[in-house]
């Protein structure tokens, strides 16, 4: 399963159309998306697309692990990210959004840090994707890591 982590930052007249623009510039905008916990398969790879090449009809619910952040103060520095730690028995992802790219770097971190001593696995890299955006009147900055192929049998199974 390869995971695709994708980001985005758009302006727009409210808080709610500017998250949906920067989930267009992320390419998942057409999804009905599904947030997950923070795992990532044995078997996976992360991978950081950018953007999201739409492989499933619209509408399709479609599993996330997003970190998001909107504002509606001109000037405003919104910044989020997603950081993983992989191993052969597993992963982590841990999402976080602040003021800073540095804030939200630092959090991730920590975040990871934590999770690792939860986990007796023998990690093998950590890796942070942050984006920052500075409001000019209503703006909202998204980092998400897509799992297209996942599904979930009440939705997919008849």
């Amino acid at each position: 399963m390869e995971i695709d982590v994708v980001w985005g930052a758009a302006e727009a007249p409210t808080e709610l159309s500017a998250f949906d623009a920067a989930l267009a510039e992320a390419g998942v905008h057409n999804y009905n998306l599904l947030q997950l916990s923070s795992v990532v398969p044995a078997d996976a790879t992360v991978v950081e697309a950018g953007r999201h090449e739409q492989s499933a009809p619209t509408g399709t619910p479609v599993s996330v692990v997003l970190a998001e952040r909107s504002s509606s103060t001109d000037g405003e520095t919104l910044a989020a990210g997603l950081g993983w730690a992989t191993s052969p028995s597993g992963g982590v992802f841990m999402e976080a959004t602040g003021d800073s790219e540095t804030e939200v770097r630092a959090e991730l971190r920590a975040s990871l840090a934590g999770a690792k001593e939860l986990r007796e696995w023998e990690w093998c890299e950590e890796t942070l994707c942050v984006r920052g955006h500075t409001v000019e009147d209503t703006g909202s900055v998204v980092v998400a890591a897509v799992y297209p192929g996942f599904r979930v049998p009440w939705i997919h199974d008849e």
